[in-house]
C-alpha cells in the first residue's frame, strides 16, 4: 500500500520535539522496494518491504512520479520556516536565561542588559507572529495570512491531489516560497543586527548562552 512515509520534517507550529517523539512523516513514497531499519540504543533490525499503489483509488504512478519534485521543494520549505521557528522560540527562551542571571538591584549595567532583552522578547514575538497564530487565545484561530496557513496550504493540497503537476501546484509554491523568503529575510535581518548587538552586551558582560546563527536561506 501507498503509505510508508519518508522521513518529514516538524510543522512550524509545532514545538520541538522530546528526545522520545514520534518522527514527523513526510511525503507518500513511490511504489517499490525498501528497506527499513528501526533502532532502539545500540540495538539496530532491518527489513526490505514492498510498497506497491492501492488498487482501490487507481493511482496513476506517472502522475506521482511527476509530483516528486513538488513534494522535494514542499519539505526544504517547511524544513526553513521550521529552523526560523525553532531559532525564534530558542531566542527567546536564551533572553529569559539571561534575565535569570542579571542583578538589577546592585549593577547598573545588567539594568541595560535587561531593558535590551525586553526589546529583542518583543522583536521575536513580532517574528514568531508572521509565522504562527499567537498563542493563549481562545477557541479556533485560523489566519490566513500567516505563513504557517500558507505552507500548509501546499501540504494540504499536495497530499490530497495525486492526478499530477497542474497550475495549482505551481501556484502554491511560488506563493509559499515568496512568503517564505519575505519571512526569512526579516528573521536574518533581525539576528544579523539587533541580536548581535544584544549578544555582544550581554557578553561584554561576561554573560553568555549565546550560539553563532547562519542565515536561513532556501536554495
Amino acid at each position: 500500500y501507498w503509505d510508508l512515509r519518508r522521513k518529514g520534517v516538524r510543522s512550524p507550529n509545532a514545538p520541538k520535539p522530546k528526545p522520545d517523539a514520534r518522527e514527523p512523516g513526510g511525503p507518500a513514497v513511490l511504489p517499490g522496494e525498501y528497506s527499513v531499519r528501526l533502532s532502539h540504543g545500540k540495538e539496530s533490525v532491518s527489513q526490505v518491504v514492498n510498497v506497491i499503489t492501492d488498487p482501490r483509488v487507481g493511482i496513476v504512478v506517472r502522475n506521482i512520479e511527476n509530483l516528486q519534485p513538488i513534494y522535494k521543494q514542499q519539505m526544504i520549505l517547511s524544513s526553513k520556516v521550521t529552523e526560523a521557528m525553532d531559532r525564534i522560540r530558542q531566542s527567546k527562551s536564551t533572553v529569559a536565561s539571561i534575565n535569570k542571571m542579571l542583578d538589577v538591584k546592585k549593577n547598573e549595567s545588567h539594568k541595560a542588559i535587561q531593558k535590551k532583552g525586553k526589546a529583542m522578547t518583543d522583536s521575536l514575538k513580532i517574528l514568531e507572529e508572521l509565522i504562527v497564530n499567537p498563542r493563549g487565545k481562545q477557541g479556533i484561530v485560523r489566519n490566513p495570512n500567516i505563513l504557517s496557513a500558507t505552507v500548509g496550504t501546499v501540504n494540504r493540497y499536495l497530499f490530497s491531489n495525486l492526478s499530477g503537476p497542474n497550475k495549482s501546484h505551481e501556484y502554491l509554491m511560488m506563493k509559499a516560497k515568496r512568503e517564505s523568503e519575505q519571512v526569512l529575510t526579516k528573521v536574518n535581518l533581525f539576528f544579523d543586527n539587533e541580536w548581535q548587538k544584544y549578544q555582544s552586551e550581554v557578553e561584554n558582560a561576561n554573560l553568555s548562552l549565546f550560539k553563532n546563527y547562519e542565515p536561513i536561506k532556501i536554495e
